[in-house]
């Protein structure tokens, strides 16, 4: 079954990805520990690139479908964590 988004949740969604994604650059140009493991990926990306040659393909298609399990990942925990912290609220009575 095919669960349908209302407007309200698709926004809400885009304004979490647009979030997530606008802090995660933030991190990226003031991290000194990210730009090292940037730096340390990029390198051992490039020399198994390198060996695999023409099936490398298969790596970077590899790569691709982590990265999206990874965002579907990201999205649920940054939701959760926005309902825990609401409900953390009312039991406190803020809200």
């Amino acid at each position: 079954m095919i669960q349908q988004t209302t407007p309200f949740e698709t926004n809400l969604k885009q304004a979490f990805s647009e979030s997530c994604y606008e802090l995660a650059l933030q991190n990226r140009e003031n991290s000194k520990e990210y730009q090292s493991l940037q730096h340390e990926h990029d390198t051992l990306f490039d020399r198994i690139t390198d060996v695999l040659g023409e099936e490398g393909k298969q790596m970077l298609r590899l790569e691709e479908l982590q990265n999206q399990l990874q965002s579907i990942d990201n999205e649920h925990i940054y939701l959760q964590g926005f309902i825990d912290c609401a409900c953390l609220l009312k039991l406190i009575r803020i809200i």
